[in-house]
């Protein structure tokens, strides 16, 4: 009998046709173990003498434990550099602020507040970080804080966010505020100072209560300098000591003078409330005389003081509204998770807060504005639009596009509060779609918190509809393409306690459309279909779900 040696035949190809189709097999972890598993079993067969005995021993072959896959070490991304930190020690965490602010609300939304909440910029991977950078994406400053188009994500799976950040805090001398400590609220923070000692002693960091971990520094080269709270870099114009004059003089030295030392000193010498502090050169005024009252220490050696000036009236070194800049934007943050999810809101995507106020509010990145608000005439915004003909909205577009506002605002109103500053400035579309949502929560309040200020005809029921005029106001200004003045009509927080201002779509008694509205949609074909929700937002009582049901039917 002969033998064909197929791989070395001609045949091979013709053989290899008829022979059953082997599927490959791919290099895994299941089947190395498979191989090793049959190889012992070959070394060990000649030896067994029995199923049973064969059995026994297969069940004690022990497979080797398959080593993990060497990971690559993490690389930072290019834009990140490492933060500094402080300890916590005297300073407020997130939660205790947050539980203590919201403690009126009906729901505390503390399972959205912990998910949202990261304790660094690095953290949240925002992108741009240096000031210089920053500050070319500026979208708003004002006294309200200052906000920020950002990129928000790794390399490459990055997204379009806007950053909100509190308003730059200001030095000044304060009388004394009582207060007791461990506070068991948040009073006189903005008095309190943590001296956290350097490795470079006697010299120490200066860090507010109420703004966190920031620290004092002087910024500029004298001899005359400014004083702001920023974050910790470790350089010497952020070190600070008390001198054998009872100066508190900086590590920093004057350009023009580097024998003297930058020390911090009440301007002109003005020993009265509200008066402002800088840093200049070192003389003998007693302007620049201070004594740090402790108030509590720390087996760290960090102290919590109050920094009193020597001069006559023995003020306080304070951050001016530091306790209330840190209410309003926690109260904010409090909005936000509560009603987070809603259509009509802007959403709130994280929260850069490791204690005292928050750092940093992320916000989904949204169009235009409806109208200029607090802009200039030339503002880029759609009422701009529509009168140059490039944009155009009919009584049904206009009430399909607000109509998340609408619900928004009917939610705030169920959960007892109201909006208070829904001017055409807040409303903003989205990039997605025809849709519009209200951002800016800092001026909500309790519904029945104007009847304390103005009086009885102020109550829930007027707060409410001055919210619902606003609304009507933005939706003729989309119909009509008109900038309507929202100060003069209807009122929002600062207007409507200033004298002079009738604001007569918000006037206590008001009912029915006014006289002004009527002229401004007589003779339009489409006056009869908006009637019905004219006279809903403008009746004595207004009905949310009613203005919402109307809402849905113009559209």
């Amino acid at each position: 009998m002969c033998s064909v040696h197929v791989g070395h035949s001609p045949l091979t190809g013709f053989l290899s046709s008829f022979a059953s189709p082997v599927m490959p097999r791919w290099p895994s972890r299941v089947s190395r173990q498979e191989d090793l598993y049959a190889k012992d079993m070959r070394t060990c067969n000649q030896r067994l003498r029995s199923r049973s005995r064969a059995k026994q021993v297969k069940d004690k072959v022990s497979f080797p434990t398959p080593r993990p896959a060497q990971r690559e070490p993490k690389k930072e991304p290019a834009w990140y550099e490492p933060e500094r930190r402080l300890s916590t020690e005297f300073l407020a965490k997130p939660w205790d602020n947050f539980r203590w602010l919201s403690k009126d609300m009906a729901a505390t939304p503390a399972g959205c507040f912990a998910r949202l909440v990261v304790p660094t910029k690095r953290d949240a991977q925002v992108w741009p970080l240096k000031e210089e950078e920053l500050a070319e994406r500026c979208l708003f400053n004002g006294w309200q804080g200052s906000v920020y188009d950002v990129d928000v994500g790794e390399d490459g799976r990055r997204r379009k966010s806007v950053m909100k950040l509190p308003p730059a805090a200001r030095l000044c001398l304060k009388d004394s505020m009582d207060y007791t400590w461990p506070a068991p609220a948040m009073a006189a923070d903005d008095q309190l100072w943590v001296c956290v000692p350097c490795a470079d002693e006697p010299y120490f960091h200066l860090c507010n209560r109420a703004l966190g971990s920031k620290v004092l520094e002087v910024r500029g080269d004298g001899p005359a300098a400014s004083l702001r709270m920023c974050e910790l870099n470790g350089s010497d114009h952020q070190k600070w000591h008390v001198d054998e004059n009872s100066r508190l003089a900086s590590k920093q030295g004057c350009l023009s003078s580097p024998e003297k030392k930058f020390c911090i000193d009440v301007i002109s010498a003005q020993d009265a409330n509200s008066a402002s502090v800088c840093a200049y050169a070192a003389n003998d005024g007693c302007n620049q005389k201070w004594q740090l009252e402790v108030v509590d220490k720390a087996v760290s050696g960090r102290r919590l003081v109050r920094i009193v000036s020597k001069m006559a009236g023995h003020r306080v070194l304070t951050l001016e509204n530091g306790d209330q800049m840190r209410k309003d934007m926690i109260l904010e943050i409090c909005y936000l998770s509560r009603w987070h999810g809603h259509q009509g809101l802007v959403q709130l995507q994280k929260v850069i807060w490791s204690d005292g106020v928050p750092e940093a509010i992320l916000l989904e990145r949204l169009g235009k504005q409806l109208g200029k608000g607090t802009g200039n005439d030339n503002k880029a915004c759609v009422l701009l639009d529509i009168r140059q003909g490039l944009a155009g909205y009919s009584p049904a577009r206009a009430a399909r596009s607000l109509q998340p506002v609408a619900q928004v605002l009917r939610r705030i109103h169920q959960d007892g509060f109201v909006y208070n500053d829904l001017h055409d400035g807040n409303i903003l579309r989205r990039l997605d779609m025809d849709c519009y949502k209200v951002i800016d929560l800092g001026s909500v309040t309790r519904a029945e918190h104007w009847q304390a200020e103005l009086g009885d005809d102020y109550g829930s029921r007027w707060s409410r509809n001055r919210d619902w005029r606003a609304f009507a106001l933005a939706f003729l200004g989309l119909v009509l393409g008109r900038q309507l003045d929202v100060w003069r009509l209807v009122g929002t927080n600062n207007s409507i306690k200033s004298s002079g201002i009738e604001c007569p779509w918000s006037a206590p008694q008001a009912q029915g459309v006014p006289a002004d509205v009527k002229e401004m949609i007589a003779g339009r074909p489409w006056a009869p279909r908006v009637r019905g929700l004219l006279e809903a937002l403008f009746a004595f009582r207004v009905d949310d779900l009613e203005v919402c049901r109307l809402c849905a039917h113009t559209a």
